[in-house]
């Protein structure tokens, strides 16, 4: 039976904010993304059989506590695979290993990515010649990160982070994460964002985006932006300022929390300084990473990031 193995990459943003509430209950934000190397491993096996069938393998880096991870019909892979189904009439099951390398609930996207994944993957296991975009439009039903994967690299988004708009021609750099291993709810973070927290910093998304194409990573250090550090400040200020403050000392020309965290990255020109930090912190942090940005779907290697756990 036919078989096709995909990556599917994690990402961080490198400016996030949060313009207000929609009638329609969801949040308008403004963002920018960024796929990085360390991601999930997804193979997809044809099945003769109709249905679906998942496996998950959740590997040292991903995170040792299966219950934070949805299972069977609830994870976003599953549901990703019922859809594509739905909308291509297609009459066969399929059974999907995912091995879990991206931290659960941890901002990384990784979820969203494992979707994308599952779309992409099927779309070109059974040959079907869904457009990028009709599979953008699929994976909006699932997540509001969901179309940004089906394509990866660098991109700017608005709205729900629907509207978006990928960046070709950035220059690549290298990122230490640090996850202190637990998880953070995304509906818990937008449940507190509150009316004070919300802001509207479009000079800075400029910046960032010319910093990027520039490859200028100093500038881009000092405007990295995301609304969701001062909503963690509520429960979790005391890490939030180590971790800065390790990358910090470490050489990082920028910090920031990833999407509604709890993941905090910091971000090198140089691989050799990067290495020198992720060296110096993971003898300090729980778990730590060496990794690097990567282009789309069709770009990078998942071997390409080093972990390290206490």
């Amino acid at each position: 039976m036919a078989t096709i193995t995909i990556e599917a990459p994690a990402k961080i943003n490198l400016f996030l904010e949060v313009l207000g509430k929609r009638r329609d209950g969801y949040h308008e934000i403004r963002t920018i993304m960024q796929s990085i190397e360390l991601c999930d491993l997804i193979i997809l096996k044809e099945r003769r059989e109709p249905g679906i069938h998942l496996t998950i393998k959740m590997t040292a880096s991903g995170n040792s506590d299966m219950n934070n991870l949805p299972p069977g019909k609830d994870n976003l892979a599953y549901r990703a695979a019922e859809l594509f189904l739905q909308e291509s009439e297609i009459k066969k099951g399929v059974e999907i290993y995912l091995e879990k390398n991206i931290p659960v609930g941890a901002g990384l996207g990784g979820g969203s990515s494992d979707a994308a994944g599952v779309l992409v993957g099927l779309n070109r296991l059974w040959n079907t010649g869904f457009s990028k975009n009709r599979l953008r439009k699929m994976g909006e039903h699932l997540g509001m990160d969901v179309p940004f994967f089906i394509e990866g690299g660098t991109a700017y988004a608005t709205g729900r982070g629907e509207r978006i708009f990928h960046i070709s021609g950035v220059p690549h750099f290298w990122v230490v994460l640090i996850d202190p291993g637990f998880s953070v709810s995304t509906k818990w973070a937008y449940g507190n964002i509150g009316k004070n927290f919300l802001t509207k910093k479009p000079s800075y998304a400029k910046i960032v985006l010319k910093s990027l194409l520039a490859g200028d990573i100093a500038s881009l250090g000092k405007n990295l932006y995301n609304e969701f550090e001062r909503v963690l400040e509520i429960k979790y200020s005391g890490f939030l300022r180590e971790t800065k403050r390790l990358l910090k000392d470490t050489g990082a020309k920028g910090v920031l929390m990833t999407g509604t965290g709890p993941v905090v990255f910091g971000i090198f020109k140089e691989r050799g300084d990067a290495n020198r930090s992720f060296v110096e912190i993971g003898r300090k942090a729980r778990r730590v990473y060496l990794t690097k940005t990567r282009g789309g779907v069709e770009d990078g290697n998942h071997r390409g990031t080093n972990f390290s756990a206490r």
